[in-house]
């Protein structure tokens, strides 16, 4: 009786510990399976993370690849503007260069000369040399010789003064205009000096100066043929120092006051630049 007991808890025992082996396996693995879940949840987060990294950088790249696409057009149209500007100039250059100064007034001919006679080839040494004197000239000729020359003077100096421009010394050429509207304020060529003075300081950056000199051109010569051009000037002026709304409007004036000329065409061309940009 006493071994029977002993046989059924053994056999109790066995059937319990068979029972708890596959409980204990499937414990096991439902914790195999939560830790292969949680890392897959890490993992398709930090993937999730670096995707959305990536694409960040992907933007940041993309917004720089934009903004130096963005310069290089801008250079790219500064450029076309120089070379506009400098082909304008060039234009300017060639239609504006003076005509030569007068020539000056031919010697009066032979037959009008007061001949010197020869002294007497027997007259002693201490014999004074026979003088002629020179008739005067009457104030009316003198007043009219003196006005060829001071003419003469303005055109030569206006002359050299373009030659400077022509040749890239601006500096030089500015100081050369100034003084001659110094010399000559309401001379024949006083509308074309003040214009090129503008456009000395134009070529040197000096666009305060610039717009000074074109302003007043426009106020002291307002049927010169330099109009056009002086507002055309003052407008790109204005665009250089970023006063867009105040370059858009002389800019506009000169494409409707003066239509058909190269002034109104280039400033079409910078108000469509303008538009383009968005200023």
């Amino acid at each position: 009786m006493h071994k029977a007991g002993k046989r059924l808890t053994g056999m109790c025992v066995a059937a319990a510990l068979a029972a708890a082996v596959p409980l204990q396996a499937q414990a096991l693995e439902d914790r195999v399976e939560r830790l292969e879940r949680r890392l897959e949840s890490s993992t398709l987060i930090n993937m999730a993370n670096d995707l959305e990294r990536l694409k960040q950088e992907n933007q940041e790249l993309r917004g720089q690849t934009e903004e130096l696409a963005r310069e290089v057009r801008q250079l790219r149209e500064q450029q076309q503007d120089h070379y506009l500007d400098l082909d304008q100039r060039m234009q300017e250059l060639s239609r504006s260069a003076p005509a030569s100064a007068p020539a000056a007034p031919a010697a009066p001919a032979e037959e009008d000369q007061v001949p010197v006679p020869d002294l007497d080839e027997e007259a002693a040494p201490d014999d004074p040399a026979t003088t002629v004197p020179v008739p005067e000239l009457e104030e009316e000729e003198r007043d009219t010789s003196a006005a060829v020359d001071d003419e003469r003077s303005e055109a030569d100096r206006y002359q050299a003064a373009f030659q400077l421009i022509t040749e890239g010394r601006f500096r030089q050429a500015g100081e050369a205009f100034d003084a001659l509207l110094s010399d000559h304020p309401d001379g024949e060529y006083a509308a074309n000096a003040r214009y090129w003075l503008a456009e000395t300081w134009y070529a040197e950056r000096e666009f305060d100066r610039a717009g000074e000199e074109f302003e007043r051109l426009l106020d002291d010569h307002p049927d010169s043929n330099k109009v056009a051009d002086a507002k055309l000037k003052l407008g790109f002026v204005r665009f250089e120092q970023e006063r867009y709304d105040e370059a858009r409007e002389i800019l506009q004036a000169t494409r409707n006051e003066h239509r058909g000329t190269t002034a109104a065409n280039l400033a079409e061309q910078r108000l469509e630049l303008m538009q383009d940009r968005g200023l």
